[in-house]
């Protein structure tokens, strides 16, 4: 906010006695060589669409300086545009368009422009521009090397506008191109540079230096002329003449203007003085005396017939027009100094149309600046493939719909918006900054208190704009942290996530917790499903690894049984048997502590004879039971009867009933609801430790862990509780779609309804129009009818007249028939009897003449 210019320095005239020293003003000669070269090439000029600038070349326009040096106090380089009181405004290539002509949608990289000039032209010592012209008008048909000379005086002296106010030859290479007929975006380089200039003249404003950058003034008082018409009582500018082509001997002759370039151009200027700029900075300051929400002033293009290509009320049915209407609602890079020579380095200026969305007929948003999350700004570019890159930049889709209605509003969003930055930008009173240009005023205007709190109830921190040594101004934070322009040729930067290494025992506890803290950070950007999946897995391993505690503990209770001090010596305390049941920490379960549930009490096996001798014959039958083919790297099978290759019985012993009833039993018992056995499985195991003498091995593995249920009842619970939980998401998720839906609906019939008074306001205004058009219709309809009414009534009396009219015509024309009496002979022989006369006389003067001589 403090960036812009009056906040640091009020508006002073000293400060603009150098700037427009550069102005394309009237030059001895010039209109003359236009004229000669428009004869040849003004065809030429059409196709490359510059012909409409060359023209405005024509008017002669006056300086106004107090209007352009009070806009320039209220220009923010951030955004570049103004912050007027009624909202952002800034020159678009839709203005550049409209005004100029000149291209702005041609692609082409800058770089292949700065090519070695092919003509020499002299521009030095050779008597200002005047002298420029005598030296290089040519006489006969227009050469290539007097086009490129023509156009480079335009380019520099009517475009671009350079400070050294003399010829130059910085323009030369785009005069050749433009020769060339190479389709070149002048426009976008002529906006570029007015972005560049009022981005330099700001600087110095803000440094209270003097303002002396020459530059395309001419166009920022084009483009203030017409947004300010409004403003001030002015003729329409329908009704301005624009000078005809006429060479510098001949008598001036105007014609109607063709263009809103050519309308503004004439109109009257004026000289600096500090009355005009404070009566434009208070204009400025405070805002037009009724606030309009309608920026879009090219209501009226039907008026005009130039350009041709982009006709605004044609939008919807001329390709041309449309495609060229949404380029310039497009933003982009606008290359800067192409115009200055080879020598120059190139940049570029961002182009935010958005910010003023409203001078384009659109409806107005809160600003939002896409281009400076991109790249950084004003950066300077080294070679033709960073200008490449940097204009390849991805940009976004701005959609397209069947038909536009430039009809433009304020959203209530902007409106919101933009009312608590304008409290901050325009807390002052306007005596507060014209006590330099005003007499009478005092100096010791008091300071209002600068806004601290937001309307949000935020407390507000304004950022430094100047040094400490006030010698110059501190970066933007706005973009601060973007890529350099340098970054494009390194492709995209690759984020860098390296695997950490587990710290080894021998590491101190400092460096643990530093493990600690990076476990902490890294669990913190878990996604919540993964996290979700992650428990799961921890709380698998914490019941699997109770599941094979006790399985343990079974058979180390059968094996010491015959021991039983031994069991009261190795028994750990019922704390320390807790903390045995703790699972050991997984990589993944570093997230937070878990509290492990208690255990029920289990009852340990009592190992018996039988139990023992059956673990004996286990071990003893292990290695006959293993396959002779696995013994050998050879086939074994060739050395043996078929007898010895049978395998080994595998018969297994009948099952007695009562075995076969109490397997029953617990088979009917294991059937019961999962929700009781993962309570209480203590039946179960007590009949299963009865009959395990009985069972095989591989039935016992797979009745241990069902006969421990309960360790089970945590995760049972919880899976029963995620489910529950899980469908009451679902219930919640569609009882939340359905209310953001509703909501959004409401907030889109609440927008509706805010913008509708401004839509009907508009509507009830060309209404108005429209009925006094009508009005005024029929109002001379009711004169055409009186006098059509007259004139029936006076037919009677017109007939009699023109009857006694015509019968003293008629009487006339008797009386001198009869006058007309008949005439004897010929014309032809009355005249040869004149003539054979006449021969008698020149023939009797001839016989004299010959006598005499």
């Amino acid at each position: 906010m403090d960036r812009i210019p009056f906040r640091q320095a009020k508006p002073n005239v000293s400060s603009w006695k150098h700037t427009f020293r550069s102005w394309p003003s009237k030059l001895n000669g010039y209109r003359t060589w236009h004229k000669r070269i428009a004869a040849a090439k003004q065809v030429h000029w059409d196709e490359i669409r510059i012909g409409q600038c060359i023209t405005l070349s024509l008017a002669d326009t006056k300086k106004n300086e107090p209007l352009m040096s009070a806009a320039s106090y209220f220009w923010s380089s951030t955004l570049n545009a103004f912050l007027f009181k009624q909202g952002p405004m800034t020159p678009t290539l839709i203005d550049v368009k409209i005004l100029t002509g000149l291209d702005i949608d041609s692609k082409i990289n800058p770089f292949s422009l700065l090519a070695n000039n092919s003509h020499k032209l002299k521009t030095k010592k050779i008597g200002g521009w005047s002298g420029y012209i005598s030296e290089h008008m040519e006489q006969g048909s227009v050469s290539e090397r007097e086009h490129v000379a023509f156009l480079t005086l335009w380019l520099e002296r009517f475009v671009f506008c350079g400070s050294t106010c003399g010829p130059t030859t910085n323009c030369q290479h785009l005069a050749q191109a433009l020769v060339d007929k190479k389709q070149i975006p002048l426009g976008r380089y002529l906006l570029g540079a007015v972005y560049r200039l009022l981005h330099i003249s700001t600087q110095d404003l803000i440094l209270k230096q003097t303002v002396a950058h020459g530059g395309p003034w001419w166009f920022v008082q084009l483009w203030l002329t017409i947004h300010t018409n409004t403003m001030v009582d002015r003729p329409p500018l329908s009704d301005s003449r624009f000078p005809s082509k006429y060479a510098d001997h001949e008598d001036p002759r105007s014609r109607r203007c063709m263009s809103y370039g050519e309308a503004a151009s004439v109109y009257p200027g004026a000289d600096q003085s500090a009355e005009d700029m404070s009566t434009w900075f208070i204009r400025f300051y405070t805002g037009p005396p009724s606030v309009r929400t309608d920026m879009f002033i090219y209501t009226s293009d039907q008026d005009f017939v130039l350009p041709d290509d982009l006709q605004l009320s044609l939008i919807n049915d001329d390709m041309d027009s449309r495609e060229l209407f949404i380029i310039g609602l497009t933003p982009c890079l606008l290359p800067v100094g192409i115009f200055q020579g080879r020598s120059t380095s190139l940049s570029y200026e961002f182009y935010n149309p958005m910010v003023a969305a409203r001078q384009c007929g659109l409806g107005q948003l809160p600003i939002s600046l896409y281009l400076h999350k991109l790249l950084e700004s004003r950066g300077t570019v080294p070679s033709a493939l960073v200008m490449s890159k940097a204009l390849e930049i991805e940009l976004p889709n701005l959609g397209d719909c069947d038909r536009l209605h430039l009809n433009t509003f304020i959203h209530i969003s902007f409106q919101t918006w933009w009312q608590e930055w304008a409290a901050h930008i325009f807390h002052q009173s306007t005596r507060f900054y014209v006590t330099k240009l005003i007499q009478g005023i005092s100096p010791q205007v008091p300071d209002e208190p600068i806004p601290s709190v937001s309307n949000s109830g935020q407390k507000i921190f304004y950022a430094q704009a100047i040094a400490p040594l006030g010698s110059t101004i501190l970066e933007s934070l706005i973009g601060l942290t973007t890529p350099k322009i340098s970054s494009l040729l390194q492709g995209p930067m690759i984020k860098e996530n390296p695997k950490r290494k587990a710290p080894t025992k021998s590491k101190s506890q400092k460096s643990s917790k530093k493990v600690k803290t990076d476990d902490q950070a890294d669990l913190e950007e878990l996604d919540p499903s993964m996290e979700e999946f992650l428990e799961e897995q921890v709380m698998e391993e914490e019941v699997d690894a109770a599941a094979a505690d006790a399985y343990e503990e079974e058979h180390t209770s059968a094996e010491t049984t015959k021991e039983p001090s031994a069991e009261a010596t190795e028994t750990p305390p019922a704390d320390d048997q807790g903390d045995a049941l703790q699972p050991k920490r997984t990589r993944h379960g570093a997230r937070k502590p878990r509290v492990a549930s208690p255990s029920p009490r289990r009852p340990t096996s009592l190992p018996t004879a039988s139990t023992q001798q059956r673990e004996a014959d286990a071990s003893t039958t292990d290695a006959p039971t293993q396959n002779l083919a696995d013994m050998f790297s050879f086939d074994i099978g060739q050395f043996l009867d078929d007898e010895d290759k049978e395998l080994p019985s595998t018969t297994r012993a009948p099952i007695s009933d009562d075995l076969k009833n109490r397997l029953t039993d617990i088979t009917n018992r294991l059937e019961s609801s999962l929700e009781y056995l993962v309570e209480d499985c203590t039946p179960i195991r007590a009949r299963v430790k009865e009959i395990q003498d009985e069972l095989p091995d591989d039935l016992t593995e797979i009745l241990t862990p069902p006969v421990f249920l309960e360790q089970y009842r945590f995760k049972f619970n919880k899976a029963k509780e995620r489910l529950a939980e899980r469908r009451e998401h679902e219930q919640l998720e569609s009882a939340l779609s359905a209310s953001k839906a509703q909501v959004n609906a409401d907030k889109t019939k609440l927008d509706e309804l805010a913008v509708e008074p401004i839509v009907l306001k508009h509507r009830l205004e060309e209404l108005r129009r429209l009925e006094a058009e009508l009005e005024l219709k029929l109002e001379a309809t009711h004169q055409e009818i009186q006098e059509v009414e007259a004139g029936i009534a006076a037919s009677p009396k017109a007939i009699e007249d023109q009857t006694a009219k015509l019968k003293a015509s008629a009487k006339y024309l008797a009386t001198l028939s009869r006058s007309l009496k008949p005439i004897l002979g010929s014309t032809a022989d009355d005249a040869q009897a004149i003539e054979d006369i006449e021969q008698i006389h020149r023939k009797a003067i001839a016989a004299i003449a010959d006598f005499i001589g």
